[in-house]
């Protein structure tokens, strides 16, 4: 694919540009300073050339990740955008209804977060070997820390009879490909762009090459103690976290994060060393931070009604139904319709999968301070 046009600023322009934009940059966390050469590029402001050409690396990277898709094998689904509790993350207090055109007693009526439930089901039921899916994702978000959207493209993939050691292994060759195309066109990236990608690429060549493209929470955790944080284990990754370790390590996956704070459906780590976590992991990349996240899914279902029973999100939906004068004893017996009645009286079978959050790629390979609309 050519570009007429490509995001090719001179280096006076984009000096121009950062004097005309002042942006606010997080200059240090923990004492991690921003090397100067991998400091955020500022984003031109009302420039139609940038905009025109952020259009053509938003197409290349969609079809790049539909070749992908098609080349792993993945068949593609079509998820319905208003669904119901299988539309939900963790947080459902995030979550859109969708009131006007429907019954106000309508409980499948929101804009879907997420199609993971769903995909799973369909690849059990229908018993596919890996599908995928792209939709948007919505989110009732009032955080204003620029890292943060209301509404972006997710891709998700779910596969079966494989790990979590598999799903690392797919992300691995995702990236690595999907920089190696950014890269061959000269004309695509501005200079100060094309370097900071460049960097970010073969360091993480590097740690691949040499088995370290993965780093667990709990080692994750003792550095950032290391470096003065007052995270400790059991909270959650924030965004000067997450700055902190891919500053220093570059793009990294983070494996094994503790079950409490991760999403129902995660499957609860059988080994010893990881007691109390589960086979989760996220992708964190420079300026954007997790990009990525993903898991092996809990394949017994004792397993996984106890983690639904205690999960956040399940006392959140009962708290939301007696609000809106639905009996709330109903939840349960929507995720057994939507999703849990396909896990009965089969065969435990073992599958992983993962959504992209486009934006947040986006963000990190125009090596931008705010996140992007994708």
């Amino acid at each position: 694919m050519q570009c007429a046009r490509s995001l090719q600023y001179s280096e006076e322009e984009e000096r121009n540009m950062a004097v005309a934009v002042a942006p606010k940059m997080e200059q240090s966390a923990f004492g991690l300073e921003y090397p100067a050469h991998l400091a955020p590029v500022p984003l031109p402001v009302n420039d139609g050339r940038f905009e025109k050409d952020l259009h053509y690396i938003k197409e290349l990277m969609e079809d790049y990740t539909r070749a992908w898709m098609k080349e792993k094998g993945c068949a593609r689904l079509y998820i319905d955008e208003i669904t119901g509790v299988t539309g939900s993350c963790e947080q459902r207090r995030n979550v859109f209804r969708v009131m006007e055109g429907v019954e106000k007693s309508d409980r499948r009526s929101n804009l879907r977060q997420t199609a993971q439930l769903d995909m799973e089901r369909i690849l059990v039921q229908l018993d596919y070997d890996r599908v995928w899916t792209t939709g948007r994702s919505f989110r009732q978000e009032d955080n204003t820390d620029g890292r943060h959207h209301s509404e972006f493209e997710l891709v998700e993939y779910e596969v079966r009879n494989r790990g979590l050691s598999k799903l690392i292994e797919y992300n691995v060759d995702y990236f690595i490909s999907l920089f190696e195309l950014l890269m061959q066109d000269q004309r695509l990236l501005s200079p100060a762009r094309r370097r900071r990608l460049d960097h970010w690429f073969q360091t993480f060549k590097k740690r691949v090459a040499s088995g370290d493209a993965a780093i667990t929470y709990t080692d994750a955790i003792a550095f950032l103690q290391s470096r003065g944080s007052k995270i400790a284990w059991g909270d959650d990754l924030k965004r000067e976290h997450e700055h902190v370790l891919t500053m220093f390590y570059g793009p990294v996956i983070v494996t094994h994060f503790p079950e409490r704070i991760k999403f129902f459906n995660m499957r609860r780590s059988r080994e010893e060393e990881h007691r109390g976590c589960v086979d989760a992991m996220d992708v964190l990349l420079p300026y954007s931070g997790e990009s990525v996240g993903g898991s092996a899914r809990e394949e017994k279902l004792d397993i996984l009604l106890e983690r639904l029973e205690q999960s956040d999100m399940l006392r959140q939906m009962r708290e939301e139904y007696t609000m809106r004068g639905w009996d709330s004893s109903k939840v349960l017996e929507d995720f057994e319709t939507e999703y849990l009645h396909v896990f009965r009286d089969r065969e435990e079978i073992p599958r992983c999968g993962d959504g992209k959050g486009m934006a947040r790629v986006l963000q990190f390979v125009l090596a931008s301070d705010v996140i992007l609309p994708f």
